[in-house]
């Protein structure tokens, strides 16, 4: 039983619940901050702190909700208590609960097992506990991450590290009183200085990919800085009725910044593409982001103009806004214009007056500033770390393009028309070289540097200015003293220190003045004789000071800083306002549905969502209950937001209700979207009251007609990666898709996704066959297998060779047989149609393998006459299911346990009372499980085994046909819709076939035994099953008559020697299964040879095995056979989590299969292969995309199963007709 000290992260328990929370807490961050991303860093640290606040909770071993309730009432400070319970309350009387729709994002059915088996020590414990305790760390997630997240929207960027959770739970009083235990004191006390230890700092050695990210949300800030001049300063100077300023004094001050804005938002677009396309490789080794594309396609087509242009304007438009302030009247307007249309107060007009005089001049500086960043640091920066060589030529082009702005600017600085200081790329309006770091730095070390009550520096997370200034306290008088000051202007605060007169001291400055910006009222005073170049500010109580600079451009320069400090934060508040309401008022121009089908608004005749209930509230795509055809196409490829799950779902079934050609049909035309051509005369309009035409086309391009397109060709790059068989079998289709890809190759947006399209279609991926250790050598008997004379029942041979290695056999074949079924072969219940053979070939092969198997094993034992012999292969079939057992060969298990249970070998009553009593119990420990026909218990041996297993397939091809026959291909209500509901559900089974076909067994292929065990065909023989099972019966009969002894036969083949080697490997310890997760795609054929040279193969696009849908009837079964329809309807099974990805440094794989003869051991240094972790919860899908399957998805909780009872007991054959 776990105590107090129990360490989630030690050696013995880190495997168990490392990085689970990985992935619901970017889930979480999602929810509360939909536009923030959250550091792995920041991740890792919050999952410390909610693992050992989920301890103080469990190590009590509460046993109900009231127990946790008291002790999160006695343990959390007020109101988190409330709150938390409050929230806790809400979700365990919630219906969702009912429905098994875990409204939290916290894993219950990963964390809830881990709880009971760690603390609890038994198997499960009451769910509504388990779901209680996690409600509860689900909230303070949400709410530490809200808080945080806040912060970070606050310092102007986007992304969540773990100092700012460390800041801003410091700046928390009640969670800092929660959380203060498990906290290291110095980390609280330094938190702003270990907030700079972990922030990116741009250098040559950063990863591409995340200083493509950096560039992108570094990007989103200088449009966001556009965007305030052009909705909120530019807007008095517009106004129309009347006409205050004249349209070309407007021009003068703005220039062409329309025009620099439209390439901004263009670059932007196009690098948030880029990187899509990029996420979308990440399989691939050259998945590098094409944003030298971007940049050189700009510049070729002498987009960059639009700076040159800007940069030669700036100086006049500089001097108009200086001239226009000079006249008396502007003054008056500005205050006037604020006063109305802000409901300013005295003081705010002020400041928002002095923004537009000073700010407004280093504002419009900022494009000319971004063109510098460019070329100076940007581009450079990312040519030097670029990986793709095509991609740094693409770089180069782009700044040869851009150097004409170089000159210009030159010129200007020559010409005293701009300053090198001016073009400073760093400052406090864009932060464009990640210098957060230093300045966070700063503000530590500025504070203890001060002597004072500097506690309120916490708050502030930006420097903007330091500098010596002169305060005359009261205002200006002529004849008073003035005292000179050290100013530090904060993002919340303004300090006036005084130098400290003693040397001695241990602090350089004395605060002596300190203003809260929020409450300070700037006023530009006028120059005079006697005092000039000063400005006054006005505290809470009006109480003026007067600083004075030393120079017009000083003052310039504080005022504007000011001012900055001051607006920044309402005029975010005003534009994020503005953009909802105008990205509200757009309404799109689609296409008619007569020239665009997929324009038809939704209806319900053509789209029906799952009835809207409590558990559906918030979800902006509810799933879907039925729909037609090309309304599905619409939703697969959808404008606002991707539905991963519907591509998966949509892929798998829709040959159910289309064909593949109908399909790539309407992908093509769904890709050619009808373009809005731009009205004439449409000019350029700077207003705030109107939307422009060529706004609304720019926004219809991007959030209609890109996105639709990138999600067209994701669909299909999806569909050719895990169906390619649909283009294996139909040359035209190929031919189809190819003329696409080549009318689409021509957009270059487009051409990184149809090179990677072409790249998967002509299989040229390749792809390595990794195991994690050696495989077990073969295990012979004594010198190597005897050989028998003819005539021999292929039974004997059982006796030849080890028990273990006929279970590795066995494994190896069923698991290949299993593993090549293919989805095609599933759907409409193909395995069960009169044309099964060619239709479900890999089905009909598997259970046709299933079915001679169990016989052989009943003819083997029947045709033992000599009961001494009989006992010992009874024994040993015994040992080998056994093995397959603990390889995890539930096909293996249950072929020998159905012949085991069968009348025939079960009736030998003087045989199993000579079994000796272990092996009876191993039968007894799997006689339940194989009698049980609703598969419950076999379901819950899965869900407690490591891959790589052989699951069952009875147990899935039961649920397909009760799907298939349970429910209707259209609604009765909406006869002219597709059953989307009944797709859902079939995609579900099928992915559970699916996961267990992405692993292969570490295990090396004894072809001598492999091709025994596949001559045993007692059904192919001329003889179909009633006349084998008649056969068996009656040599069951002879060898055991009824009610008398066994007749006294002799021994009929003394040379086999009948002792059992047990279920055991011999010679060496062997782990319980034969590890190790096999990460090809390719089918391994059972007779190969691999060479262990060859490590890395092409993928095979023939045998892969992926899901699909199918409409189906059910034929009835007669005799012994097992109707695999039997049972009741099942609940969806549990579902394993995927495993970890390996290491990037991984050595040379073990090669897949050896010599059956010799066993060439690798080198110790090409097996220095980390073993992969249990059971830890993936990051990224990075890893998996290599996989022949899709994800594991997660599993239910095993007390969370709804099995039905089983049916009566019968043999579980499979047989090839239902």
């Amino acid at each position: 039983m776990a105590t107090k000290d129990y360490d989630f992260y030690s050696e013995e328990n880190k495997d168990k619940w490392s990085r689970i929370l990985s992935q619901p807490l970017k889930k979480i961050t999602y929810q509360v901050h939909p536009t923030l991303i959250t550091e792995d860093n920041a991740l890792f640290y919050l999952e410390r702190l909610l693992y050992k606040l989920l301890l103080r909770l469990v190590i009590s071993l509460p046993k109900t909700i009231l127990d946790v309730s008291h002790i999160v009432s006695n343990s959390f400070p007020y109101p988190l208590a409330e709150w938390a319970l409050q929230e806790a309350e809400a979700i365990i009387n919630s219906s969702r609960i009912m429905a098994k729709r875990m409204p939290i994002s916290i894993p219950i059915d990963k964390i809830g097992p881990q709880i009971a088996k760690e603390f609890y020590c038994v198997s499960k414990i009451d769910s509504k506990v388990v779901i209680y305790l996690l409600t509860v760390i689900d909230y303070m997630a949400a709410d530490i991450l809200k808080l945080a997240g806040n912060f970070v929207k606050n310092s102007g960027r986007s992304r969540i590290f773990e100092s700012d959770i460390r800041v801003s739970m410091n700046a928390d009083q009640a969670l800092m009183s929660l959380f203060s235990k498990d906290m290291d004191p110095k980390t609280i006390t330094n938190s702003l200085s270990s907030f700079t230890d972990s922030l990116p700092v741009s250098n040559g050695d950063a990863n591409f990919t995340d200083a493509m990210k950096e560039m992108v949300s570094l990007e989103g800030q200088y449009i966001r800085i556009l965007q305030r001049i052009q909705k909120i300063l530019a807007v008095p100077f517009q106004t129309k009725e009347p006409r205050v300023f004249p349209t070309d004094i407007v021009e003068d001050i703005f220039g062409n910044l329309e025009g620099v804005i439209d390439l901004s938002l263009s670059i932007h677009g196009s690098l948030q593409d880029a990187l899509e396309v990029a996420r979308a490789e990440e399989d691939q080794d050259n998945n590098v982001a094409a944003a030298g594309t971007v940049f050189n396609e700009h510049s070729s087509a002498f987009d960059f103009e639009e700076y040159n242009d800007y940069a030669r304007n700036y100086e006049t438009m500089v001097h108009t806004l200086d001239a226009q302030f000079k006249q008396p009247w502007v003054h008056n307007y500005f205050k006037d214009y604020f006063k109305h249309q802000f409901n300013c107060t005295e003081g705010e007009v002020c400041i928002f007056i002095s923004t537009v005089k000073y700010l407004l001049p280093k504002l419009l500086l900022e494009p000319v500033k971004h063109m510098a960043y460019y070329i100076l640091e940007m581009l450079p920066t990312m040519l030097k770390i670029c990986p793709s060589e095509s991609e740094r030529q693409e770089f180069k082009d782009a700044l040869d393009g851009m150097s004409k702005f170089q000159s210009i600017t030159e010129a200007l600085i020559r010409s005293d028309k701009l300053s090198v200081d001016a073009l400073n790329i760093d400052s406090y309006i864009l932060n464009r070289r990640s210098r957060t770091k230093s300045a966070f730095q700063e503000i530590k070390e500025i504070q203890d540097r001060i002597e004072g009550d500097t506690k309120d520096l916490m708050r502030c997370s930006q420097l903007i200015k330091i500098g010596d200034l002169s305060l005359h306290q009261g205002g200006y008088k002529k004849g008073n003293k003035c005292q000179e000051r050290r100013v530090f202007l904060f993002d919340c605060l303004l300090l006036c220190c005084k130098l400290s007169s003693n040397k001695k001291d241990v602090y350089e400055y004395k605060l002596r003045e300190k203003y809260e910006l929020k409450k300070i009222c700037l006023v530009d005073t006028l120059d005079t004789e006697d005092a000039s170049n000063g400005f006054e500010i006005l505290d809470s109580k009006n109480y003026k000071m007067y600083f004075q600079t030393s120079s017009q451009e000083i003052k310039q320069e504080w005022l504007a800083a000011i001012c900055y400090a001051v607006t920044h934060e309402s005029f975010e508040s005003k534009l994020e306002d503005l953009l909802k309401k105008e990205r509200n008022s757009i309404q799109f121009e689609l296409p008619s549905p007569d020239i665009y089908k997929f324009s038809a608004p939704d209806s319900d005749e053509n789209i029906v969502f799952e009835e809207a209930g409590e558990n559906l509230l918030n979800i902006r795509n509810p799933p879907i209950r039925a729909a037609t055809f090309y309304k599905l196409v619409e939703r697969l490829t959808y404008h606002k937001f991707a539905d991963p799950a519907l591509v998966k779902t949509f892929l798998t079934t829709y040959r159910s209700f289309a064909t593949p050609t109908d399909l790539m049909e309407s992908l093509i035309e769904r890709y050619n979207i009808p373009v809005l051509e731009e009205e004439e005369n449409s000019d350029v309009i700077w207003s705030h009251e109107a939307i422009t035409q060529s706004e609304k086309l720019r926004r219809y391009k991007k959030e209609y007609l890109n996105p639709i397109k990138l999600r067209v060709l994701n669909v299909i790059r999806h569909w050719i990666e895990h169906h390619p068989y649909d283009f294996e079998r139909d040359p035209s289709l190929k031919e189809q898709l190819s003329q696409f890809l080549a009318t689409t190759g021509e957009d270059k947006k487009m051409q990184k996704w149809v090179e990677t399209i072409r790249r998967i279609l002509n299989n040229e991926t390749l792809i390595s066959c990794n195991f994690n250790n050696y495989p077990p050598p073969i295990e012979h008997i004594g010198e190597g297998p005897p050989d028998l004379p003819q005539g021999v029942p292929p039974g004997c041979n059982l006796f030849s060779y080890h028990p273990v290695e006929i279970a590795r056999q066995m494994t190896l074949i069923q698991s290949e047989y299993f593993r090549a079924v293919k989805v095609n072969e599933l759907i409409g219940g193909a395995f069960t149609k009169g044309n099964k053979e060619e239709k479900a070939p890999n089905m009909v092969r598997l259970t046709n393998h299933f079915n001679n198997m169990a016989y052989f094993f009943q003819k083997s034992i029947v045709q033992m006459s000599n009961l001494e012999e009989r006992v010992a292969l009874v024994n040993r079939i015994i040992d080998i299911m056994q093995a397959c057992v603990e390889l995890n060969n539930f096909c293996g298990m249950m072929i020998i346990m159905t012949a085991l249970n069968t009348s025939s070998i079960n009736k030998l009553e003087h045989t199993w009372n000579k079994v000796s009593n272990s092996r009876m119990a191993l039968v007894e420990a799997q006689r339940d499980t194989s009698k049980d026909h609703s598969y419950k218990l076999l379901k819950s041996k899965l869900f407690t085994i490591e891959p790589p297993c052989v699951p069952h397939i009875g147990m899935f091809l039961t649920r397909i046909i009760h799907v298939e026959c349970g429910m209707k291909d259209t609604l009765s209500e909406f006869p002219n819709m597709i059953n989307f509901t009944k797709r859902r559900r079939f995609c579900d089974i099928v992915g559970e076939i699916q996961q267990y076909q992405n692993q292969r067994f570490n295990l090396i292929q004894e072809k001598t035994i492999q091709d025994y065990l596949l001559a045993q065909t007692p059904l192919l023989k001329g003889s179909d099953a009633d006349e084998v099972e008649t056969l068996i019966h009656q040599l069951s009969l002879d060898i055991e008559p009824r009610e008398q002894p066994p007749p006294k036969i002799a021994r009929q083949y003394p040379q086999l020697n009948l002792h059992s080697q047990g279920y055991r490997a011999r010679g060496r310890a062997e782990k319980k299964k034969a590890g190790g997760i096999h990460n090809s795609e390719s089918a391994f054929a059972l007779d190969s040879q691999c060479d262990p040279t060859n490590i890395a193969i092409s993928k095979s696009r023939t045998l892969q095995v992926m899901p699909t849908q199918s409409d189906a009837s059910r034929d009835k079964v007669n005799g012994n056979i097992l109707d695999i329809t039997g049972g009741e309807t099942d609940e969806i099974p549990p579902k394993i989590p995927p495993r970890i990805s390996r290491t990037k440094d991984t050595p040379p794989p073990i090669p897949l299969s050896y010599n059956t003869n010799t066993f060439p051991r690798p080198s110790p240094q090409s097996c220095n292969v980390a073993p992969l972790p249990p059971r830890l919860e993936i990051q990224s899908r990075q890893s998996l995309q290599n996989s022949l399957a899709p994800p594991l998805p997660p599993r239910k909780a095993s007390n969370e199963l709804d099995v039905p009872p089983p049916r009566p007991s019968k043999p579980t054959y499979l047989h090839s007709q239902v």
